[in-house]
């Protein structure tokens, strides 16, 4: 009996396990903590966690960025069997609202878990997204199963970096080796103990890659035609000193190129893009260039760029936006990694360089939201004391980590050349941080000018640590501070003489030494011009805003053309609009009052009075007198520019003729030639060529020029793209009549100039989206006006493929008023019955535009 009841109780027992184990396996049938995936782009985010139920999949994340950072995760995110096509919505979130704003924690983290429909118990792998438009964060190939065992030892799989060099020598993983900048498939391994050789090949090579290690995490390794490296597992063991390098020595220029290779880590073609971008900032043309790179199925890639001295660049992509630094001559390959689980990896001749700036990529100085914090409570003097002290704290700092050997000989000069030139940047730029503070303090928008509030005057001696050497120093190009300073330095506007022009010119002896007979009529209109130039000098003459008057016209565009229908045959003054329009009820904003009295005062004006009767009875005679001889006289002019601007810089600064004034002369000329397709003849090259003294300044602005003369003729027989005539009537039915001959297609239109660097780099930005939907019913339209020279506009256009509109400047300055263009670029999205959906299409990544064209198809 009692065996019996012992037995009842067993099976009791027995069958509550079993009813106990079947319950927990219906809660949570497989936990994953810290689950295996291929690829992220959602920078800052882990997931930390991945519970597979019966009744739910549930993701548990950590997302990581400066405290009161704020996120939001919308409706539309799912996770996705692979393969598969079905997504599966989020149902629910604990820790954050769904389609809300969400922001980190003190910490700078914030835990949350996301929970979605349950998935099929055979799927092996998900993808995690976001399906909205604007949604950017994915992680891809997220294992839901164990992994399947490797032929490579656990204890050898991982990234080894030379204890000697600090950099990364090995990249072992379950399948693939990555070595010796490239990428290598594992064909077998043979361990015995702590020793192993992996026989690794790619498409041209076999070698057999031999291992050593020991329990202390000591490790060897090499091949026979590489001798044995020692090395560690653990990057944080490499405290150094390594061997260092030597600094860079001049000359520092020389034409050639360096070659940018890598892999992406877990690379899918779900991920859409297939290329990245490489921007790199050219200093002697003061060009950013941007070259394509392309990614080949498996996420391999390789490209060789032109670099004629060692620079920073940007990598920017739906993958991956980050730095590389380019040396001339050498290479350097790049393993970039699982969103925020590994950063970026370097081999090759620059890797070094690399791996030390990452180091240190820190270490900044001042930033800008500091800045904007603390300026307005500063003086200039306390200001610039202040970046001083902000510069030399942060060179203590590098100092430190130099002399413990964890960084070379290169990343110091580098950082501490970007330290000193940036913070020079920023003094010059007090008064334009001073206005940016005090906007974003009281929150008025840039299309306000003018500000209640003057700008602290600046003390004589501000400028006093700007000197000749600190100017002209030639090695310090391997910055980009210097590249900065340059630009800030160069329109400074104590250097410039405002009142510069035709009346300081001998025009008569400048066009008769170029061959031309002037007749007198001619030269009384010569003289007209000199007298209207020194008529316009009076002090008076400077209350007159030119950009103001621009936007004064544009906002009452509309009231201003009915005003002038009634006076076809004069122009109206400002006053005389100013007037009407407050007769008509109009009320003006105060800046726009005070704009109006400071003209009224000018139209009162004896000289002025005196310019507006000259150019009454001369303005055609004038205006074809420019038109005729314009391109004769802007050398003439330049070279007197360019020798009163050396003036300044010798008086004010001490800054004799030298590199800094070549590489500044350098970027005004190959802007003309280079960005404008504007190629000079032999003479005004060789004249050019006498006022710079670099001689690979000389040697560069020659190649620019020939490439130039190449690329117009290559453009001979480039198709793509097609010039329009700009449709006639009035200003505006224009738009209208531009769109409606694309009906049945969505139109982008791209409000542009050929002088705008912004509007050049958009243009080229979207090349490749361009390429990809060139069989959709997508057409991509450009606008630009007058201010784009004709001739640099067709030598330009026919590497831009779309359809081409030049407007004349009374249909420019309808098409602003109608969509608000207050700077370019501007863009305007058009749908296929020829409405416009967005007057004001923000500026998007490729990938984002192709979602929104999409939309629309």
């Amino acid at each position: 009996m009692e065996k019996i009841c012992f037995i009842i109780l067993s099976l009791f027992v027995f069958n509550l396990n079993i009813t106990s184990q079947n319950l927990k396996k219906s809660q949570s049938l497989i936990t994953i903590t810290k689950p295996e995936y291929e690829m992220s782009s959602a920078a800052g985010l882990t997931l930390d966690k991945l519970e597979l139920r019966d009744s739910c999949t549930i993701l548990n994340f950590t997302y990581a960025a400066k405290a009161g950072s704020w996120f939001s995760i919308p409706k539309e995110t799912y996770i996705q069997a692979i393969p598969g096509d079905e997504k599966l919505f989020v149902t629910s979130s604990k820790g954050i609202t769904l389609n809300k704003s969400n922001s980190t924690k003190e910490s700078g983290k914030i835990n949350y878990t996301l929970t979605f429909p349950p998935i099929d118990k055979s799927v092996t792998h998900i993808d995690y997204g976001e399906a909205n438009d604007g949604g950017n964060w994915h992680i891809y190939d997220i294992c839901t199963q164990p992994l399947k065992s490797s032929i490579i030892p656990e204890a050898v799989i991982g990234n080894w970096f030379n204890k000697k060099t600090g950099t990364w020598e090995a990249g072992i993983y379950n399948d693939y080796v990555v070595y010796k900048s490239k990428v290598w498939q594992c064909e077998s391994a043979t361990f015995k103990k702590r020793t192993g050789i992996i026989k690794i090949t790619n498409e041209s090579a076999s070698i057999e890659l031999k291992i050593q290690f020991d329990k202390k995490g000591n490790y060897q390794l090499g091949t026979q035609e590489y001798n044995y490296v020692s090395c560690t597992k653990k990057e944080e063991q490499l405290t150094g000193p390594f061997e260092t390098d030597e600094p860079y020595q001049a000359p520092i220029f020389k034409l050639d190129s360096a070659t940018y290779s890598g892999y992406i880590k877990g690379y899918t073609s779900r991920v859409g893009a297939k290329t990245m971008m490489i921007h790199i900032n050219d200093i002697l043309t003061g060009n950013q260039n941007s070259y394509l790179i392309e990614i080949s199925a498996n996420g391999h890639f390789s490209t060789k760029l032109p670099v004629y001295y060692p620079v920073l660049c940007f990598v920017r992509s739906d993958i991956y936006n980050g730095s590389i630094y380019l040396e001339p001559g050498k290479e350097v390959f790049q393993l970039i990694g699982q969103g925020t689980k590994e950063m970026p990896l370097y081999m090759g001749e620059s890797a070094k360089i690399n791996t030390d700036l990452d180091r240190i990529w820190n270490l900044s100085g001042t930033n800008y939201n500091e800045i904007m914090d603390k300026i307005l409570d500063m003086t200039p003097e306390t200001y610039k004391e202040w970046c001083f002290q902000k510069q030399n704290a942060t060179i203590d700092q590098l100092d430190s980590v130099f002399q413990s050997g964890r960084i070379g000989k290169k990343a110091w000069q580098i950082k501490k050349y970007n330290l000193q030139y940036v913070c020079a940047s920023n003094i010059i730029e007090y008064e334009w941080n001073f206005k940016s503070a005090y906007r974003r303090k009281y929150n008025i928008p840039r299309s306000q000018h003018r500000l209640p509030v003057e700008t602290p005057s600046l003390p004589d001696d501000y400028y006093d640590f700007i000197n000749d050497e600190f100017a002209s120093d030639l090695l310090a190009v391997v910055s980009g501070g210097y590249n900065t300073f340059i630009n800030r330095f160069k329109y400074m506007d104590i250097l410039y003489d405002n009142n510069l022009s035709y009346a300081n010119l001998n025009i008569v002896q400048v066009l008769e030494k170029a061959g031309y007979s002037l007749s007198e009529d001619e030269k009384l209109t010569i003289s007209k011009i000199k007298e209207m130039e020194k008529l316009a000098q009076d002090p008076e003459i400077t209350v007159s805003d030119r950009w103001f008057d621009y936007e004064f016209r544009n906002k009452y565009q509309n009231q201003i053309t009915e005003l002038q229908k009634a006076f076809p045959n004069r122009a109206l003054s400002l006053t005389e609009i100013g007037d009407s329009l407050l007769n008509q009820g109009v009320e003006f904003p105060k800046e726009v009052q005070a704009f109006l009295i400071a003209c009224k005062k000018l139209e009162k004006n004896d000289a002025w009075k005196q310019m507006t009767e000259i150019n009454k009875e001369y303005e055609t005679s004038i205006s074809e007198f420019y038109k005729k001889y314009s391109e004769s006289l802007n050398p003439a002019m330049s070279e007197l520019r360019n020798h009163t601007y050396h003036k300044s810089l010798k008086d004010i600064f001490g800054v004799q003729p030298g590199f800094v004034t070549d590489v500044m002369y350098s970027q005004d000329k190959c802007r003309d030639i280079d960005s404008n397709v504007t190629p000079v003849s032999e003479d005004e090259l060789n004249m050019i060529q006498k006022d710079i003294t670099t001689p690979f300044i000389v040697e560069y602005i020659r190649i620019c020029n020939n490439k130039t003369l190449q690329k117009i003729e290559e453009n001979k027989n480039k198709s793509g793209y097609h010039v329009n005539d700009t449709p006639n009537g009035e200003a505006d039915k224009v738009f209208d009549s531009i769109v409606e001959k694309y009906k049945g297609k969505v139109v982008y239109v791209d409000f542009w100039a050929t002088w705008c660097s912004p509007c050049r780099s958009g243009i080229e930005r979207i090349k490749t989206l361009k390429e990809e939907m060139k069989d959709e019913n997508v057409v991509f339209v450009y606008i630009t006006n007058q201010s784009s020279p004709e001739n640099t506009w067709k030598n330009m256009i026919p590497d831009i493929k779309g359809e081409h509109y030049r407007v004349s400047t009374d249909q420019w300055n309808y098409l602003s008023s109608k969509f608000n263009v207050s700077g370019i670029p501007h863009y305007v999205l058009v749908s296929k019955d020829s409405k416009v959906i967005n007057g004001n299409l923000s500026h998007m990544d490729n990938g984002s535009l192709k979602k929104e064209l999409e939309k629309y198809l």
